[in-house]
C-alpha cells in the first residue's frame, strides 16, 4: 500500500476546473502525491480538455459529500468556489474537508464577485468559515479580499494557473485563410442585463458584431462559442446568417483563441487570455456606473475601451493593437511565472 499523502481536487463548474486542472498536472508530474479529481457532468469537459481525468460525482445532500471525502481519505482538499453555498460541489466538499479537519486550499478562477464567495457569519461580524489558503490571480484581487475583512495570512498570490497551461500548450496553426472573428456567448448578461436597466445582454451584443462585420471590406467568419452552462443564442435564432458558425459546446474555447483574429466577448475570462496571447480583444459591456464594470477587468483597468455602443465598437476595430498594455498586463497577472506550480507549492505547503 503506498504512504504517499493524498490530494483531492474538485469542482462543480467549469471556471473551477480550468483553475484545478492545471494544478492537478503540476502535483502529478512531481509523482510525490497521490491525486483524485472530482467533477459534476458540467465541469467534466473542462477537466478533460485540460487533460486531468476527473471521477463525476453528484451528491444529493452534505452527507454524501461527507462521505465521499471520508472514503477518498485525502491529506488536502484542492476545490473552486462557485455555486450556490448550499447545494454546489464547490461548498459541499469544503464542508466535509472542515468537519473531517482536512485542510483545504481554494483557487479563485476569476475577478468577479469574490467578496462574495465567502458566506458571512450571522450576526455579519466575520465569515462562517475560511478555507486554510486562498489563491488569487493578482494582488489586486488581494487587496480587495483583505479590504472585505478577509485576513492577509489566509490570501496568497500566485497568478490563474491556466496561464502556464497556456504558455506550455502547442496548438496547431490555423488553416483558416478567411478573418475568423469569436464570439464568446455570456448567459449572464441575459440574466442580469435587464435588472441592471440597461436593456443591454448577449443578443444586442451580437447584432452589433453582425453589423459591424458588414462593414468590414472582407466579410469575416464568426465563429459563436456558446457558454457550457447555457445555451442561449441558439435559442434566440440570431444565429441564422451563413457567415456565422456555431462551434460545439465542448470545442476546445483556448484552441479558438489561437485561431482567431479578433475576440468578442462580455465578462468571459477568456477575453482576458486572449488579450495576454496578442489578441486583437473587444469587450462589450452596458455602459454607466453600473456592477456590469466590476465584470471585465480589461475595462475595468482602462486597458481596452467598452464597445457599449456601434460607434464605440468600430473605433476599436479600426484601432492598432497597444502590445504596451498588453505587456503591463502580462507583467501584473505573472504571465512570465509558472503560475499552476506556485499553486501546486502553496498546496504543498498546507501538507507540511
Amino acid at each position: 500500500m503506498s504512504s504517499r499523502k493524498k490530494i483531492l481536487i474538485g469542482s462543480g463548474f467549469p471556471g473551477g476546473a480550468a483553475c484545478l486542472a492545471p494544478v492537478a498536472a503540476s502535483i502529478k508530474r512531481t509523482g510525490a502525491y497521490g491525486l483524485s479529481c472530482v467533477c459534476t457532468a458540467l465541469s467534466k469537459g473542462t477537466f478533460e480538455l485540460l487533460n486531468c481525468p476527473a471521477e463525476i460525482c453528484s451528491f444529493e445532500n452534505d452527507r454524501d459529500a461527507f462521505r465521499l471525502v471520508e472514503e477518498k481519505d485525502p491529506a488536502l482538499l484542492i476545490s473552486g468556489l462557485l455555486g450556490e453555498f448550499e447545494t454546489s460541489m464547490d461548498y459541499r466538499l469544503q464542508r466535509a474537508a472542515r468537519n473531517l479537519k482536512i485542510p483545504v486550499l481554494t483557487v479563485l478562477d476569476s475577478w468577479m464577485h469574490l467578496p462574495e464567495r465567502f458566506v458571512r457569519s450571522k450576526d455579519g461580524s466575520g465569515f462562517e468559515y475560511l478555507p486554510d489558503m486562498i489563491s488569487v490571480m493578482d494582488q489586486k484581487c488581494a487587496d480587495k479580499l483583505v479590504h472585505h475583512g478577509i485576513p492577509s495570512g489566509n490570501i496568497a498570490v500566485t497568478g490563474h494557473p491556466i496561464i502556464q497551461y497556456l504558455k506550455e500548450k502547442i496548438y496547431k496553426p490555423s488553416s483558416f485563410t478567411k478573418t475568423t472573428w469569436v464570439f464568446y456567448s455570456e448567459p449572464l448578461s441575459i440574466v442580469y442585463g435587464d435588472t441592471l436597466g440597461t436593456g443591454f445582454n448577449e443578443v444586442e451584443a451580437f447584432s452589433m458584431v453582425i453589423k459591424a462585420s458588414r462593414n468590414e471590406q472582407n466579410t469575416p467568419r464568426i465563429q459563436v462559442k456558446e457558454h457550457p452552462r447555457h445555451s442561449t443564442l441558439e435559442k434566440t435564432g440570431c444565429l441564422e446568417n451563413p457567415q456565422v458558425e456555431l462551434v460545439d459546446i465542448n470545442a476546445d474555447p483556448y484552441q479558438l483563441i489561437f485561431d482567431a483574429d479578433i475576440i468578442f466577448g462580455m465578462s468571459s475570462s477568456l477575453l482576458v487570455w486572449a488579450f495576454l496571447l496578442g489578441k486583437k480583444v473587444v469587450p462589450m459591456l452596458p455602459g454607466g456606473d453600473s456592477d456590469w464594470q466590476d465584470m471585465n477587468i480589461l475595462i475595468r483597468r482602462n486597458y481596452i475601451p467598452n464597445a457599449n455602443t456601434q460607434d464605440a465598437l468600430k473605433k476599436i476595430l479600426d484601432s492598432e493593437i497597444d502590445s504596451s498594455l498588453q505587456d503591463k498586463l502580462r507583467a501584473e497577472l505573472f504571465w512570465h511565472r509558472n503560475t499552476a506550480d506556485e499553486c501546486a507549492d502553496l498546496a504543498y505547503s498546507l501538507l507540511k
